[in-house]
C-alpha cells in the first residue's frame, strides 16, 4: 500500500488533482496531507469537502485551521486570509468547516514516518509535545528559537522520518528533505510555486507547478475586505457614507487603495439606485393592482389577497395610501448590501 503525503495545498484544488493524477495511485492506497487545507487559494470548499468525504484522505490540524477554530469561538481576530475563506466558503460552510477542524488532529503516526504541520521539539516524546510547536503558531515559532544554535530540523531526535509543512525553506519551490529524515512539503502552491507530495515507503517525492500566484488574485477579487478591514456585506449605511466621504477627500491615494476605493463608490451608487428602483417598482405594482380593481384602493384585504406573499407588503398599503417615500423604502434595509439584492432579487437594473 502507498501513501501520499502532500503539502500545504492552500486551496488549490486544481493542483491537488494535478497531484493526484501524477501519483497515480490505487484504490487502496491512502493519503495524508500536512494541514493548511484552507485561506489563500480560491476553491478551499473543494479541498475541505475531498479531505471530508474521501474515505482514504485525512490531514492533521495546521495553523490556519486551528485560527479558524479560534475565530468562531471569539478566541483571536481573523486575518485577511480568513475572512476571505469565509466569504468564499458561505456562513453555513464555514461553521461546517469549522465543525470539522476542530476534530483534526495534531499529528498522525503513519508506520513509515510522523506527520505534523510546523515543528517538532527534540528530547519530548510526540504525545508530549506542546501543540503550539506541532502547529507551527508564532508561540510555537517562539518557544524553538529559544533553543537557540541550529535550525530545529537539524535537532530532530524521533524515532521515525518526519514530515512537515507550514514554511517554505528553500528558495526555489523545492522540498526540504534533510539527511532523509526530515521532510518540509510546503513549496508555495498558493504563491506560483509548487505543491508537492511524498510518496510513502518509497519516500519518493513528487511535485507539480501551480497555475498562477493565487493569494494575489484572491486579494484583488476581495479588495473591500483587505482595505476596509469590514465586508462590504457588513457596511451599514453611515458607515459606507463615511468610507466614500474619506475616500472623495483623499487627493492622492495610495495605488493600493484604488481597489478599496472603487468598490466602495460602486456599492455607493448601487445601493442608492436600488432604493430608487424598488420605490418605483412598488408604486408601478401598486397603481397596475388599483387599476385591474379601483375597489382595491380602499379595501385593504382584498389588496393584499391580490399583492399575495410579498415581503415589503407593508410599502405596498403605504403605496396604496399615497404615503410610501424613498425614505421609507431606505430606513428598510439594515445595509446598503442588502437593499442591491432586494433590488436585484425582483430583477431590476442596478
Amino acid at each position: 500500500m502507498t501513501t501520499l503525503v502532500i503539502g500545504d495545498i492552500h486551496g488549490c484544488w486544481d493542483e491537488l488533482r494535478d497531484l493526484l493524477d501524477k501519483a497515480a495511485l490505487g484504490q487502496d492506497d491512502q493519503i495524508v496531507a500536512v494541514g493548511d487545507l484552507i485561506d489563500r487559494g480560491p476553491q478551499p470548499g473543494k479541498v475541505l469537502d475531498f479531505f471530508g468525504q474521501t474515505p482514504n484522505a485525512r490531514t492533521v490540524m495546521g495553523n490556519h485551521e486551528r485560527k479558524h477554530v479560534r475565530w468562531r469561538r471569539g478566541e483571536v481576530k481573523p486575518s485577511l486570509g480568513q475572512k476571505i475563506a469565509r466569504r468564499q466558503l458561505g456562513q453555513p460552510g464555514w461553521e461546517a468547516a469549522c465543525n470539522a477542524m476542530e476534530t483534526m488532529p495534531l499529528w498522525i503516526e503513519l508506520p513509515w514516518a510522523i506527520v505534523v504541520h510546523g515543528f517538532f521539539e527534540p528530547g519530548v516524546a510526540l504525545e508530549k509535545q506542546n501543540p503550539s510547536v506541532l502547529l507551527g503558531t508564532m508561540t510555537g515559532e517562539r518557544h524553538m528559537k529559544a533553543h537557540g544554535g541550529r535550525q530545529w530540523y537539524e535537532r530532530y531526535d524521533g524515532d521515525k522520518p518526519l514530515i512537515v509543512g507550514h514554511l517554505q525553506y528553500t528558495t526555489d519551490h523545492s522540498a526540504l528533505v534533510h539527511n532523509e529524515r526530515v521532510f518540509g512539503l510546503d513549496t508555495g502552491a498558493s504563491h506560483g510555486g509548487r505543491l508537492t507530495g511524498l510518496l510513502l515507503p518509497q519516500m519518493r517525492l513528487i511535485s507539480v507547478p501551480s497555475r498562477g500566484d493565487h493569494w494575489a488574485r484572491v486579494k484583488a477579487d476581495h479588495a473591500d475586505l483587505r482595505y476596509t478591514g469590514t465586508a462590504l456585506e457588513d457596511l451599514d449605511w453611515e458607515g459606507l457614507e463615511r468610507l466614500v466621504r474619506r475616500a472623495d477627500a483623499d487627493q492622492s491615494p495610495h495605488p493600493d487603495a484604488l481597489e478599496r476605493i472603487n468598490a466602495l463608490r460602486r456599492l455607493h451608487r448601487r445601493a442608492h439606485l436600488a432604493i430608487e428602483a424598488l420605490h418605483e417598482h412598488i408604486l408601478t405594482r401598486t397603481q397596475a393592482l388599483i387599476e385591474q380593481d379601483p375597489s382595491r384602493a380602499q379595501d385593504g384585504g382584498a389588496f393584499a389577497r391580490a399583492l399575495g406573499p410579498e415581503p415589503m407588503a407593508s410599502f405596498y398599503h403605504l403605496a396604496r395610501r399615497g404615503a410610501l417615500s424613498p425614505q421609507n423604502v431606505h430606513q428598510r434595509f439594515a445595509t446598503p448590501l442588502q437593499a442591491v439584492n432586494a433590488a436585484l432579487e425582483r430583477g431590476l437594473d442596478v
